[in-house]
């Protein structure tokens, strides 16, 4: 009988919450150079074409019903390894003919001279890398998996900025991805430990009963993520795009840890289910924190809107700072409503979640339409949020009604709002108290505010404390043998 695959949940996604802390602070030094190098309108070419590949890489539906079945109790592993490998060939071939039959229109959009082989390279890169890493965790190998990823972004962002240096311009960012990546492939194979053997028609079949729910779920969902940019792109201006991604890049750090989270707590699920064991204490533990950075983020982001996005970019980026206040908010509520997305994969209810998703979808395509045509890239957000909101509210539902014992609404999430709450009147306060405008001052404001927050948080909520507790004493027992 397959043992239980994390030992001490909270440490792990906490290993893994640092090394996702380190890639956002590498990420967001390659941001600031990008944007202040590009401009906006190549800034925004850029991710436009990686918003395309993303949404193009969920026809690799596979990789998660891969980590779905990799996580089961008595499974050969061995084939679902060899199935992946046969399933990457398959896409990466299907998106060379489809990018060269599209070339012309990928030029057009993007703005990028060579965009059909640049979205060739990025695809193709991503394909071989990025399901491997989805089956680290599923051994339970969840902070391994993101430091690999982290070491991935060390390598990224000084390959990008050695070929823009070099003058290769948005084309350098691309490169860089695509060569840090197929880099760092190595890296995850050998710490997968298993090696591919060719799969039996019941492995096959057991992946497609997951996969023709998932692919199209994944599709929808990316869409739906990646539905702004697009439509903004289309509707709008490369610029607004830029603004956008400005925007967005800086509320990432929000969904650090229900990212790692949601990742560790769908092989949990997954692995429990399987045993017919309940997992609604993981669950509702999981809960209570998945939003624990989203909702300062979102405060402060209220309180100094402008004075963030101006310093950080630059006065060309003003235009971003009302964008900020709507996606920040957004990520509030996928910070929650991820975590559902990620049970019902968990209990093998795929079907479920593209239900859920192609609602989502619709009144995103309807709603961010109408309101980009009538008020702009604003509109892109607030159908976002509405959007998010829906998912969110029949994603809890149906867990609700499956899950027995656990909490929808934990009281940690309470104490997180009312420390919020505290940190959004002491920033609102210093920001009227500092006359500078600097970076220095901005960055001394914005100590004070998460200071506030959570030593607010410490006062006021003993699950907290307790949680802190769990994590720090094996680091520090590990720390005195």
């Amino acid at each position: 009988m397959a043992e239980k695959l994390f030992e001490n949940f909270g440490l792990e996604v906490t290993k893994a919450a640092v090394a996702k802390f380190i890639q956002a602070i590498l990420g967001f030094v390659g941001i600031i150079v990008f944007a202040r190098v590009l401009g906006p309108t190549d800034f925004g070419g850029v991710y436009l074409l990686i918003s395309v590949v993303g949404v193009l890489k969920q026809v690799t539906g596979y990789e998660g019903a891969a980590k779905r079945r990799f996580a089961e109790a008595d499974i050969d592993n061995r084939e679902i390894v060899g199935a992946v490998g046969l399933f990457n060939i398959a896409v990466i071939a299907m998106t060379a003919v489809a990018a060269l039959t599209f070339k012309h229109h990928l030029v057009t959009y993007t703005g990028l001279e060579n965009a059909e082989w640049l979205l060739i390279g990025l695809m193709s890169a991503l394909v071989l890398f990025s399901p491997y890493q989805t089956l680290l965790t599923a051994r339970g190998l969840l902070s391994r998996q993101i430091w690999i990823d982290t070491i991935r972004s060390v390598l990224t962002l000084g390959l990008q900025l050695s070929l823009i240096l070099l003058g290769f311009g948005a084309s350098g960012v691309i490169y860089g991805t695509v060569g840090a990546t197929l880099l760092c492939l190595p890296l995850t194979q050998h710490a997968l430990r298993v090696k591919p053997s060719v799969p039996s028609r019941e492995t096959i079949r057991s992946l497609w009963e997951y996969t023709k729910y998932m692919t199209p779920t994944s599709f929808i969902g990316k869409v739906y993520s990646e539905y702004d940019m697009i439509l903004i792109g289309f509707l709008v201006t490369q610029n607004a795009v830029g603004y956008y991604q400005a925007a967005l890049k800086l509320t990432i750090p929000a969904i650090f840890l229900s990212q790692v989270a949601s990742s560790g707590l769908m092989s949990e699920i997954s692995n429990l289910h399987s045993r017919s064991e309940s997992f609604s204490k993981e669950l509702t533990n999981t809960l209570s924190f998945a939003s624990l950075l989203s909702i300062p983020l979102f405060f402060g982001a209220l309180a100094i809107p402008e004075w963030l996005v101006v310093t950080v970019y630059e006065p060309a980026f003003r235009s971003a700072a009302t964008l900020l206040v709507g996606l920040a908010l957004y990520q509030v509520v996928r910070s929650q409503s991820s975590l559902y997305r990620q049970t019902l994969f968990g209990m093998d209810r795929p079907d479920k979640v593209f239900r859920i998703d192609a609602v989502t979808l619709s009144l995103n395509l309807l709603l961010g339409f109408l309101l980009v045509v009538e008020i702009g890239t604003l509109g892109a957000v607030i159908a976002t949020i509405a959007a998010e909101s829906l998912r969110y509210a029949m994603s809890a539902s149906v867990v609700r009604n499956s899950v027995k014992g656990v909490e929808l609404y934990p009281r940690p999430i309470l104490h997180q709002v009312v420390a919020g709450l505290t940190m959004f009147g002491v920033v609102t306060g210093a920001e009227h108290v500092v006359a500078s405008r600097s970076v220095a001052a901005l960055l001394v404001v914005v100590g004070v505010g998460a200071g506030t927050y959570f030593m607010s948080l410490i006062f006021i909520s003993p699950q907290f404390r307790y949680t802190v507790r769990s994590i720090l004493q094996p680091i520090v027992e590990n720390a005195d043998s």
